[in-house]
């Protein structure tokens, strides 16, 4: 029974995703694809003018929108490999979530919400942290993180949903003692601003969202999942160190 409740809700989520899409379409979507969102939120973020900007995305959908961030400010382009922890019976969405060196981030209400006990966390957690290492080692070949002193830091992902997962980007390139700490991303959920804004330095958005139902892809007229290998021509093209 359980399973039959927990497909019908899924299939209520998928309808849900679809139709927002098409009232979003209908209603003149803000952004063609990551790069074009990239190119408008690397203007707003040049626009301010910041020092010694060093971008960092969330991979996987962050990095086309970061790489052409890094480029309009000529700044040095790094992955923070964080990744939300996934809800079981709704993997679109998540919980909250986990950093490299394992710091969790969750969000407390919602797991209340939902019953999660202790065990099914942590089984998420750990199944997140297999994940994290290996992107850590495909994509950017176990690098160590660098020192970020004299850099303001800033977190690139191509939309803002929870807030969860670039909170946690965050929490962990503190430890790498930038001068400062932005988040920036072309759309976010007004929750995600709420949550975000007291974190950061500043907190840079294109559009603010204030619908009850939020997707990051109903913002985008060309929307997919992108692929380990897409990452990687994305790396393969002058990744680290452009500065």
């Amino acid at each position: 029974m359980n399973d039959q409740i927990r497909a019908f809700e899924n299939t209520v989520v998928t309808l849900c995703r679809v139709l927002l899409c098409l009232v979003m379409r209908m209603n003149q979507v803000p952004f063609i694809d990551r790069e074009d969102a990239g190119a408008k939120l690397g203007q707003v973020i040049n626009d301010k003018s910041p020092e010694s900007p060093y971008i960092w995305a969330i991979p996987a959908g962050g990095v086309p929108v970061g790489k052409k961030v890094s480029r309009i400010l000529k700044a040095p382009f790094d992955l923070a490999v964080v990744r939300k922890l996934q809800i079981p019976f709704n993997p679109e969405a998540g919980f909250g979530a986990t950093a490299p060196d394992g710091q969790i981030m969750l969000n407390r209400k919602l797991t209340s919400t939902l019953g999660l006990g202790r065990e099914q966390i942590s089984n998420v957690a750990k199944k997140t942290q297999r994940e994290i290492k290996r992107r850590e080692e495909l994509f950017r070949r176990n690098r160590p993180y660098p020192d970020l002193q004299g850099h303001i830091a800033i977190v690139v992902d191509d939309g803002f949903a929870s807030g969860y997962t670039v909170l946690a980007a965050v929490r962990f390139l503190r430890k790498l003692s930038p001068k400062a700490i932005w988040a920036a991303a072309p759309v976010a959920s007004a929750s995600a601003v709420v949550l975000l804004q007291d974190k950061v330095d500043q907190l840079q958005i294109i559009h603010v969202s204030h619908e009850a139902y939020f997707a990051v892809a109903s913002f985008y007229e060309n929307w997919w999942d992108l692929s380990d290998e897409e990452v990687l021509d994305y790396l393969r093209d002058g990744l680290f160190n452009t500065t």
